[in-house]
């Protein structure tokens, strides 16, 4: 890869459809990352990275911090290389939308060079039609601000780190605290989207469910026009339901969200206590990991406690469930319910409606006065 100005982030392109003869390309960018001295990384969890994520999680040599937000990570990679560092930022590249500013008044801004490492969904073949609008602008945006960036073919993976040259140092062990762990044993997700999906029918309650796995649940156990699932846009799923629960106060409006999304978004959470009616109610299921990008864990698997930190953000109702009698109770509720599940997702299709299709026939459900 070409040495790009310092000023400018460097940007490779990373896609696990990718063959090669002799190592698949999460190694090869794995050995460029090596070579070129990377020793802290900071990631938000993409289905296609799984495996390079695995590897530069079980190296001793390098500091990896998963983030909640891509800016987070910004911020955390320009702090590691004013401390001698040689950073490297892997994301979705529906996350450098939302890292732009960032990107422009940090990085730019002060001449502080970042490798970026970004999978690039939503091209020819894309499943999820949610990653076709930011797969046609990714480069386009990356254009637009001058920064150099690189798809490397077959077997180019190894030239990824390039631009920073070598200067490899031992990173610290770890600092991540014991927990919990992941959820055996318990209701399975799919389970307690169930459940909540017969307590929204009885009450004709509006449903907004997350993205990935917890919307294809949902739409293969009950799917109706009150459903609005959504299809990207990950972390906005409770700010969408409590913008809906305030706009029409005489319907009941419930949202299925998980752990990764609230964390992406955890000023929801005050915004909620703030001005969180009693017509809304925020179910986290909390499976302790990002399930539908290949089950990488959050910090509610080791430390944080979403319960707690609602409460301390002022939610005054706040419910723990861990079995599905008392989900069933805390659904009549209003605030904040966290409902602990396993992880895993059940074997469903992807939805099969256009977001078109979606979005009309849930705001003609919306808008309409409920039942008397």
């Amino acid at each position: 890869m070409n040495a790009a100005p310092t000023y400018v982030p460097a940007t490779t392109f990373f896609s696990s459809k990718r063959k090669h003869k002799t190592m698949s390309p999460s190694l090869a960018i794995y050995r460029g990352l090596k070579r070129a001295g990377i020793d802290f990384v900071a990631s938000v969890p993409c289905v296609n990275l799984q495996e390079l994520l695995t590897l530069v999680g079980e190296d001793p040599d390098i500091i990896h911090l998963p983030v909640t937000r891509e800016e987070e990570g910004v911020g955390l990679c320009a702090g590691a290389w004013m401390g001698g560092r040689r950073p490297a930022l892997m994301m979705q590249n529906s996350g450098l939308g939302n890292c732009i500013n960032a990107l422009a008044s940090l990085d730019m801004l002060y001449g502080i060079p970042l490798l970026m490492i970004i999978s690039h969904r939503g091209g020819k073949g894309e499943p999820i039609i949610g990653q076709v609008p930011m797969g046609r602008l990714t480069v386009p945006l990356l254009q637009t601000m001058d920064i150099p960036y690189q798809t490397p073919a077959s077997g180019e993976g190894e030239k990824a780190g390039g631009i920073l040259g070598r200067g490899p140092k031992k990173a610290p062990s770890s600092c991540r605290p014991p927990g919990p762990g992941i959820l055996e044993g318990g209701m399975k997700r799919i389970e307690a989207i169930a459940l909540a999906a017969e307590f929204a029918q009885e009450q004709n309650a509006l449903l907004i469910s997350n993205i990935g796995y917890p919307s294809r649940e949902l739409y293969s156990v009950c799917d109706r026009p009150e459903n609005f699932y959504m299809l990207g846009s990950m972390g906005l799923a409770s700010s969408i339901g409590l913008g809906l629960a305030l706009a029409r106060p005489e319907r009941r409006v419930m949202v299925l969200d998980g752990d990764g999304s609230v964390l992406m978004n955890l000023g929801t959470l005050a915004t909620i206590a703030l001005h969180g009616p009693e017509n809304f109610l925020l179910v986290i299921l909390d499976n302790c990991c990002y399930g539908s990008t290949g089950s990488q864990p959050t910090s509610t698997c080791y430390c944080t406690d979403l319960a707690a930190v609602a409460r301390g953000a002022g939610v005054r109702n706040v419910e723990k469930a861990v079995d599905p009698e008392a989900l069933a109770q805390a659904l009549q509720g209003w605030g904040v319910v966290v409902a602990k599940v396993e992880a895993g997702n059940a074997s469903v299709p992807i939805i099969d409606i256009s977001p078109e299709e979606i979005i009309k026939r849930f705001i003609r459900s919306a808008r309409q006065a409920p039942p008397s």
